[in-house]
């Protein structure tokens, strides 16, 4: 597994271990009795200790990750690197595999779209053929809607008819089929209809000279599904030739194996050629739709850069605009774009990445009144297949937060060059003007440097060894701080991690956190230990790659606690967390229920419901980057969190 992947991991767990147990405390610290009980002290610091632990393992992680893979940190998150196994339609925006995949799967719906119709062809010219009568008689007696020829059925597995009926126009014609098959069971067809707008040319029974208009077919299975694909001129006018460009649509109700879409569509602009010939089709546009019972929906569209046909290595782009159900407490939208050479039209594997963007539209107001978005861009130096990580390229990404969040706009910029040098730069705004800028070069020959500077005076100084995993970062805080400094170190290699973060106060009493982080097959875990003054407690945490979901326990002399989470990622590296914990333990039995949102810099806030004695009180809880807020719960009654 990669170092990226090892990373991200971790980081999400910790995380979450740190938002469970920061909440946990801040249950503790305003314990809401109807006694006089005053908040235990011991508990609350024992709680303090587990947020710090884990708080500082995601930090770390953070840090090592920026030094030892800034691309694959950088690509992770726009999909680059995933599995590209088509699972269309999660919800979180679509990853570059996904969308070159759109490709194939609308190629292969309109071709079973076209094999039924092209036989509906063949049946029109035989019934046609067998009108010479009606050939002979005044075309002006005849009027839209009259039938000029019906053929019954009553067979052994089906009953129905073809029939020929008068169209608007001079010598246009439909020609309809519908077929019941009252013994379908699952996947068979129960009920088909299908329709064809023919110009006979005033030769009825003449087949040869005949021209088709438009193309419908309906069919609905006996378990419920219902599908309906329509193939007409682009523009709506015109007869269809081999060479004409034409809108084939097929949309599909209730799709089976699917119960949580309500429907899906695939469009394709394209040139049929030869209805009875497989492959000799020319193709303009691809569009798929998926429409869930939830209401969300997604788009997914791939057309040329240029005007023209999608052929080998045309140059193309592929779009994917999600919008979430209405009920989606945070996300409006995710509008992926990305730029590929299509390679070989029939070889799924050869396709290269050229450009890639991503922007993701949230709830709520920004402090300029826009919504909270998030806007990603990358252009690899070289152009790369999917699943490959790219050797260097340029990262762009601005984020503008919630107004009310303690930071406000993040913008990060990264230019590494295929032999690994380059820069990363980095400014946090925050909401009351201030800002944080950090700059890191690698030189390209195994080492990094790190330098940042913020409006107090504190100074961040720091070095990586490429070579050995090696990482180390002095940060020193303004002239008359307590703590005076904080030293950060530890190795970082694909599997394991072990750190070290220690706080210099000027009593000098000790303030350190230690931890190691092993890969278990499938899953990671997290140990260490968190030493402030006389106070020491051991940690740990667990996770797996694919779940950001866990348990949280301690038990210690007169403490029994313990909690579940569930984490979200979100684009631009915050997160959302949901969360309980309870300490059957402690007097009162208290426990938390919590919603936290978080952003990239540790900021956040969120609402706790605190239970104790039976008895619950809601609190609004924010934070600021500096990891110091309050709990409130807007009757006056606060704790200071920090």
């Amino acid at each position: 597994m990669k170092t990226t992947t090892t990373l991200r991991t971790l980081r999400a767990l910790a995380l979450a271990g740190a938002a469970l147990a920061a909440l946990v405390l801040s249950s503790g610290c305003d314990r809401t009795s109807p006694s006089e009980t005053p908040p235990d002290a011991e508990m609350a610091a024992s709680f303090a200790a587990s947020a710090q632990s884990a708080a500082t393992v995601n930090e770390n992680l953070q840090l090592a990750e920026l030094f030892a893979d800034p691309m694959g940190s950088a690509t992770a998150d726009l999909g680059l690197t995933e599995d590209p196994n088509f699972d269309p339609w999660t919800g979180d925006g679509v990853d570059f595999p996904q969308l070159v995949v759109i490709n194939a799967e609308a190629y292969r719906a309109i071709r079973d779209l076209q094999q039924p119709l092209a036989a509906d062809v063949a049946t029109s010219k035989r019934a046609t053929a067998d009108l010479p009568n009606i050939a002979d008689g005044n075309p002006f007696d005849r009027a839209e809607g009259d039938t000029l020829f019906v053929e019954y059925f009553d067979a052994a597995d089906s009953t129905g008819l073809n029939a020929v009926i008068e169209a608007a126009g001079v010598n246009m014609v439909r020609f309809v089929s519908i077929r019941d098959y009252p013994n379908a069971v699952l996947f068979q067809p129960s009920h088909r209809e299908s329709e064809l707008l023919i110009d006979t040319n005033g030769t009825l029974e003449d087949d040869s000279d005949d021209s088709y208009y438009s193309m419908h077919l309906s069919e609905t299975l006996a378990n419920g599904q219902m599908s309906t694909g329509d193939i007409a001129p682009y523009g709506g006018e015109g007869p269809i030739t081999p060479t004409t460009v034409v809108e084939t649509t097929l949309r599909i109700d209730q799709p089976m194996f699917h119960p949580l879409q309500s429907w899906l569509e695939t469009r394709v602009d394209m040139e049929l050629g030869d209805l009875s010939a497989d492959g000799d089709e020319t193709f303009y546009r691809f569009q798929n739709t998926v429409h869930w019972v939830n209401d969300a929906e997604q788009v997914a569209v791939v057309e040329p850069v240029d005007e023209g046909p999608i052929v080998d290595d045309a140059e193309v782009t592929l779009s994917a605009t999600f919008t979430a159900d209405p009920n989606n407490p945070w996300l409006e939208s995710v509008l992926d774009t990305i730029r590929v050479n299509m390679g070989q039209l029939d070889d799924d594997n050869d396709d290269l990445l050229l450009e890639l963007a991503r922007t993701s539209t949230f709830d709520g107001v920004t402090q300029d009144g826009g919504s909270p978005r998030a806007i990603v861009s990358f252009v690899p130096e070289n152009p790369i297949q999917a699943g490959q990580e790219p050797c260097g390229g340029e990262f762009t990404e601005n984020v503008y937060y919630a107004a009310g969040w303690w930071v406000q706009h993040l913008y990060r910029h990264l230019d590494i060059n295929c032999d690994g040098s380059g820069q990363a730069d980095a400014e946090y705004t925050f909401i009351d003007g201030s800002s944080i800028e950090r700059h890191i070069t690698w030189d390209g020959a195994g080492q990094a440097t790190l330098s940042e500077t913020r409006l107090d005076g504190t100074t961040v100084a720091g070095t990586f060894n490429e070579n050995t995993g090696e990482y180390s970062v002095l940060t020193t805080f303004a002239a008359g701080s307590d703590p005076e400094s904080r030293e950060q170190s530890g190795t970082m290699l694909p599997g394991s991690a072990t750190c070290r973060d220690e706080f210099f106060w000027a009593d000098e009493h000790p303030d350190y956190t230690t931890f190691t982080a092993t890969e278990n097959g499938d899953s990671w875990t997290v140990t260490g230990q968190n030493v402030d003054g006389a106070l020491a407690e051991n940690f740990s945490l667990n996770g797996t790659p694919d779940e950001l979901v866990g348990d949280w326990s301690r038990q210690d002399e007169g403490v029994d606690a313990s909690g579940h989470y569930t984490l979200t990622a979100l684009d631009a590296g915050g997160a959302h967390l949901v969360f309980d914990a309870q300490d059957t333990l402690a007097e009162g039995e208290p426990s938390v229920e919590g919603d936290f949102w978080y952003a990239p810099d540790g900021s956040g806030h969120g609402t706790l419901a605190y239970t104790q004695f039976g008895r619950t009180t809601v609190f609004n809880v924010t934070w600021d980057g500096n990891g110091e807020g309050q709990l409130s719960d807007g009757a006056g009654n606060t704790a200071p969190l920090g």
